[in-house]
C-alpha cells in the first residue's frame, strides 16, 4: 500500500529530484521523503496483480503540427506490442505543441493492465513521471469486487506559487511545467442480461504540461468508450483550430462531462429499488400475513443491506469526483494567474457545471440513505411484530395441544386401569382353568380305562369249567386295530399342531 506524505499531495511548491541514472535505466522521480527502492519494490511487489507478464498491448497517440504557424497537422496512432517499438517511440524528438498520449487498457474491468512492468517503468522514467502517480496505478489490477481506495489518489503538483517571486523571462524559463494525476470514477451499463445492469468503472488520468512550448504528456489507464470518443473529437478539433490556443485543462473538463451522464439514471435506479421495498414497509399490515398482504421476509432485509452498500459506495465515489473537480478548478485559477496559459473561463464553467451536477446527485444519494434507514426500521418492526404474532399463535396452538394431550393421557390411564382389572380377572380364570385341567388330566387314565373296558375290545366271559361261577376278561382279536388307529391319529394331530405353530411364529417376524 502506498501512503504519501502530506507534501506529496500539496498544491504548493514541489521539487522533483532526479536520481543518477543507473545502468539499467530504471531511475524514478521521487516524492519527498521516499527513495527509489521504495517505489521499485512497489512495482515489483504488485507486478502480478497490476501488469501483464508476457506481452504489452497498448496505444501511443501523437498530435503533431508541421511547424509553429502551420494550420496543418496530423494524428499518429501506434499500437505497441513489444519493448523495441516502445523504445523507438520514446526516443523520438518531440516538436513544439506536440501532445503525447499513452492509452493503456485493462484485460477487463477488474483485470490487469495490458502492459508489462518493464515497459510501464520505462515510460515513467522516460517521461519523468513523479512517483505519486503510482497511487493511481495501485488502484487498478486484478480484483474480484469493488474496493475502497488504498490512499489519496489525487495529485496536483505545480510551481506556479513561486512564480511571483521571479521576474520576467527567468520565471518563464525556470518554472514552466506542472503535472497532475487522479482517478475518475463513474458508472456505465455493462451489457449483461442478468444481474445488475450497471457497473462501476474508473479511469486513471495523468498529465504533464510545459506551458512554454505547449507540450503535454498524458497517460490514461482503462479508457472507456465514451472517454475515447471525447479524446478523439478533442484532437480533431485541435487540428482544425491550430491557430487558436486552448487551455491545457480543457480536456479534463471534457472527460468530466463525458463520465457524468449516467449518474442520474443510476441514482434513479437505486431509488426505484428502494421504492419497492419502501412500499412494503409503508403498506404492509401488522400481524399475520393476510391473503392479499405484502410478504416481508429476511430476504428483504438482505436486499436493503445490499442497496445500502451500493448507496454508500456511490456516496464515496461522488465525493471523490467533487474533490477532483474542486482541485481542477483551483488549478485553472492558478493557470489564469500565471499569465503563461490561455484564459480558462469556459473550462472553469464546465467543471463547475459538472460539480453542480455531482452535488445534486450527492444530495439525492443522501436523501436515499435517510429514506433507506426509515425503510429498514419499518421492515424490522414489521418482521418483529409478525414474528411475535406468529409466536403467539404457536403458543396458543401448543396450549391447545397440551390440553388434548392431558385428555388423552387421562383416557389412557383409565384404559390401563381397566386393562389391569381385566388382567386380574383373566388371572383368576387362568387359575380356575388350571385346576380344571389338573383334575381332567388326573381322571384321564381312569376315563381311558373305563372307555376301553366299556367297549367291545375287552369282553367279560364265564369259565366253562366252573358252571358259570367264575368270569374273566377276553381281549378282542382286532384290538390291534384300535392301537394302530389311535397312534396314527395322535401322530397326525401332533404334526398338524406343530406345523401351525411354526407358521404362526414365522408370521410374527
Amino acid at each position: 500500500m502506498v501512503v504519501l506524505s502530506e507534501a506529496s499531495t500539496s498544491l504548493h511548491a514541489y521539487t522533483r529530484p532526479r536520481l543518477e541514472d543507473d545502468p539499467g535505466g530504471d531511475s524514478l522521480y521521487l516524492a519527498p521523503g521516499k527513495d527509489a527502492a521504495f517505489y521499485e519494490s512497489l512495482l515489483v511487489q504488485h507486478e502480478s496483480r497490476l501488469f501483464e507478464t508476457d506481452e504489452s498491448i497498448f496505444e501511443i497517440i501523437r498530435l503533431l503540427h508541421d511547424n509553429e504557424r502551420s494550420i496543418h497537422g496530423r494524428i499518429e496512432i501506434q499500437t505497441i506490442s513489444d519493448m523495441g517499438s516502445l523504445v523507438v517511440q520514446l526516443e523520438r524528438q518531440r516538436s513544439k505543441g506536440e501532445q503525447l498520449f499513452f492509452i493503456i487498457p485493462q484485460l477487463y474491468s477488474w483485470g490487469q493492465l495490458q502492459i508489462t512492468r518493464e515497459a510501464f517503468q520505462r515510460i515513467l522514467v522516460c517521461q519523468q513521471v513523479s512517483t505519486p502517480f503510482l497511487n493511481v496505478v495501485n488502484e487498478f489490477g486484478s480484483k474480484i469486487r469493488h474496493e475502497f481506495p488504498r490512499c489519496n489518489t489525487s495529485f496536483f503538483c505545480s510551481r506556479m506559487d513561486s512564480w511571483p517571486n521571479l521576474e520576467g523571462q527567468a520565471a518563464y524559463e525556470s518554472h514552466h511545467d506542472y503535472e497532475l494525476s487522479y482517478i475518475l470514477q463513474f458508472v456505465e451499463r455493462n451489457g449483461r442480461n442478468r444481474g445488475n445492469p450497471w457497473s462501476i468503472r474508473q479511469t486513471g488520468v495523468y498529465q504533464q504540461a510545459k506551458l512554454d512550448n505547449r507540450q503535454s504528456v498524458w497517460i490514461f489507464l482503462q479508457v472507456s468508450t465514451p472517454t475515447r470518443g471525447v479524446l478523439e473529437d478533442k484532437l480533431r478539433r485541435q487540428l482544425s483550430c491550430h491557430g487558436e490556443s486552448d487551455s491545457p485543462v480543457a480536456l479534463h473538463a471534457l472527460l468530466l462531462r463525458a463520465t457524468a451522464g449516467n449518474w442520474g439514471e443510476y441514482v434513479r435506479g437505486l431509488s426505484a429499488q428502494l421504492r419497492d421495498l419502501d412500499e412494503k414497509a409503508c403498506f404492509s399490515k401488522i400481524g399475520i400475513v393476510a391473503a392479499h398482504d405484502y410478504s416481508v421476509t429476511f430476504a428483504d432485509m438482505q436486499a436493503l443491506q445490499i442497496l445500502r452498500h451500493k448507496i454508500l459506495t456511490v456516496s464515496l465515489i461522488l465525493s471523490s469526483c467533487l474533490d477532483v473537480a474542486a482541485r481542477l478548478t483551483e488549478h485553472c485559477h492558478k493557470l489564469d494567474g500565471s499569465g503563461f496559459s490561455p484564459k480558462s473561463e469556459q473550462v472553469r464553467k464546465s467543471i463547475e457545471m459538472y460539480a453542480a451536477d455531482i452535488r445534486v446527485h450527492q444530495q439525492s444519494v443522501g436523501v436515499l440513505m435517510e429514506a433507506l434507514q426509515g425503510t429498514y426500521g419499518l421492515l424490522s418492526k414489521i418482521i418483529e411484530f409478525r414474528n411475535i404474532e406468529s409466536l403467539r399463535h404457536i403458543t396458543e396452538a401448543s396450549e391447545r395441544h397440551l390440553v388434548s394431550l392431558e385428555d388423552l393421557t387421562l383416557r389412557i390411564r383409565n384404559e390401563n386401569r381397566d386393562s389391569a382389572t381385566l388382567a386380574s380377572h383373566a388371572q383368576k380364570d387362568t387359575k380356575a382353568m388350571k385346576a380344571l385341567t389338573t383334575m381332567a388330566t388326573t381322571l384321564l387314565p381312569a376315563s381311558l380305562i373305563a372307555t376301553i373296558f366299556s367297549s367291545n375290545l375287552v369282553q367279560l366271559k364265564q369259565d366253562s369249567n366252573s358252571d358259570g361261577q367264575k368270569t374273566h376278561f377276553v381281549i378282542a382279536t382286532q384290538f390291534w386295530i384300535y392301537v394302530v388307529v389311535t397312534l396314527a391319529l395322535t401322530i397326525i394331530i401332533l404334526g398338524c399342531t406343530r406345523l401351525l405353530e411354526r407358521q404362526w411364529i414365522r408370521s410374527l417376524f
